[in-house]
């Protein structure tokens, strides 16, 4: 798993020098934890890790994130409870990861989480109502991972690449709130609150979560001033006027597509008419 030259990392050195079989991770993922774990590592990290199997990966992150880090497993499998070591803050809950219930009974009892990893059932139903469920438990620069997202793709876990319901396709539609000052259709309420960035690897994708302010574009040389409230006025200006050209363009385009049968595209913007109606609304109302 390593190239000539390249530096193994802490989370792999302790995967290769394991003499137990009981972690079992692709090896692309050794450099991603290294990548989104770093931050967090000998601090009082709150982790969850949701598919406990055989063990070894709790142990596992107890060495990379120190003695003052909380590690809770979740797995359905009550054998998994024998893995748990007070001594050492690792904890195991057994449980549905689909249950709602059982999540905010981990909330209550452990408080909110820094870093939420995913590893459980892998089939895209749970892996996109855990996240629902779990994001608001969150800390704010938390980040959480979902692993195997592959499954997306298998037919023994339902998935196709082209079914619009699998996690891998559920994940792409979030990518808009990361650009939400921008989007003029954008509807609140449709998304995740904080959702500041989303990374894709092969096999994880990972949600960054962080308060978020109105984005600003400034020149230098000593142009205009850029404090953020001008920026932000700014910000709402140019999305009225803007919009003013955009419904327009959309609306002819509705036409266009419709006569010549192109029933996707006519369809997206109507879509992106019903949104912008449902953003003016509930702006009359606020």
């Amino acid at each position: 798993m390593i190239k000539a030259g390249e530096k193994m990392n802490d989370f792999l050195f302790f995967f290769t020098n394991r003499e137990r079989d009981d972690i079992n991770k692709w090896s692309n993922y050794f450099e991603i934890y290294e990548r989104y774990f770093s931050a967090f590592r000998n601090k009082s990290v709150r982790f969850l890790e949701i598919g406990v199997d055989r063990g070894g990966s709790s142990e596992m992150w107890k060495y990379y994130f120190g003695n003052d880090s909380v590690i809770v497993g979740v797995d359905i499998n009550p054998e998994c409870k024998k893995f748990e070591n007070l001594e050492q803050k690792r904890f195991v809950e057994i449980g549905d990861q689909g249950d709602p219930e059982f999540l905010k009974y981990l909330v209550d009892k452990y408080g909110r989480f820094d870093i939420i990893l995913d590893d459980g059932s892998h089939f895209f139903h749970h892996q996109i109502k855990t996240l629902e469920l779990l994001w608001d438990s969150l800390t704010d620069n938390g980040v959480y991972l979902v692993e195997d997202v592959h499954t997306s793709y298998y037919p023994g876990y339902h998935g196709w690449r082209l079914d619009k319901n699998n996690f891998m396709e559920y994940s792409k539609t979030l990518t808009d709130d990361v650009n939400r000052w921008h989007c003029l259709d954008f509807v609140e309420g449709n998304s995740m609150a904080d959702l500041y960035a989303v990374h894709y690897y092969s096999g994880i994708v990972i949600f960054e979560k962080k308060k978020k302010s109105i984005p600003y574009t400034c020149r230098s040389g000593g142009g205009e001033a850029c404090d953020a409230v001008k920026a932000a006025a700014y910000a709402a200006n140019y999305a009225k006027m803007a919009s003013l050209f955009r419904v327009l363009s959309w609306y002819v385009k509705v036409i266009y597509y419709c006569l010549i049968g192109d029933k996707t595209m006519c369809s997206g913007y109507r879509n992106s008419l019903k949104a912008r109606t449902v953003l003016k609304n509930s702006k009359r109302h606020d």
